[in-house]
């Protein structure tokens, strides 16, 4: 079980780190290349989700969602402790 949430956090942490470059790659793109007219809208779409994405990722590993969840190990790791 152990080795499952290992697994999990991990690819948790990667696809968190692919949304961030995709980020940075789409905005450092809109300043250096020109896109299409016709594929204007699009483009918006696509950044707008990475944004939401993205903003969703800063506030999960820098806000207290990320106390909440150390904190529900420590409470875990205290119950787990008092039955033996």
């Amino acid at each position: 079980m152990e080795n499952i949430k290992k697994i999990f956090l991990s690819m948790q942490i990667t696809i968190a780190i692919i949304i961030i470059i995709l980020f940075f790659i789409m905005v450092g793109l809109l300043f250096f290349v020109t896109p299409p007219k016709d594929n204007l809208q699009i483009i918006h779409i696509l950044i707008g989700g990475l944004i939401g994405s993205f903003t969703t990722i800063i506030a999960y590993y820098f806000s207290s969602s990320s106390g909440s969840k150390d904190k529900d190990k420590i409470i875990e790791n205290f119950i787990n402790n008092k039955k033996e």
